[in-house]
């Protein structure tokens, strides 16, 4: 294999990883905002690392705002790949019930 075709199929491996967060992501707000439904919450705001969008890093930031209190949850870049595959979403599930904790250990 040329350099050239090693690099290509690089590039395109990484497109499909990011294509995977960003579905990863939106997943995982979609999981946060049926888990508020179902305790009876409203999910104000929901935003992955400050806004700064989803590119490559070792972990992302997910803060999930009720009743103008926000509970920042941090996330491997490998757990919203694996999310998007279908994979982990127990563990997933499990991070976001201990977010929607926190409202409540807040006084809500």
């Amino acid at each position: 294999m040329t350099d050239i075709s090693l690099r290509l199929r690089r590039a395109a491996r990484d497109q499909e990883i990011d294509t995977q967060r960003r579905h990863g992501a939106q997943g995982i707000i979609a999981h946060a905002a049926e888990i508020a439904v179902s305790k009876n919450l409203a999910l104000q705001h929901a935003e992955w690392n400050l806004g700064a969008g989803l590119s490559h890093s070792s972990s992302h930031r997910l803060d999930l705002m009720v009743a103008e209190k926000i509970s920042t949850g941090y996330f491997l870049d490998q757990d919203l790949v694996s999310y998007a595959r279908g994979q982990n979403t127990e563990y997933i599930r499990l991070k976001l019930l201990r977010m929607f904790d926190l409202f409540w250990s807040a006084g809500s």
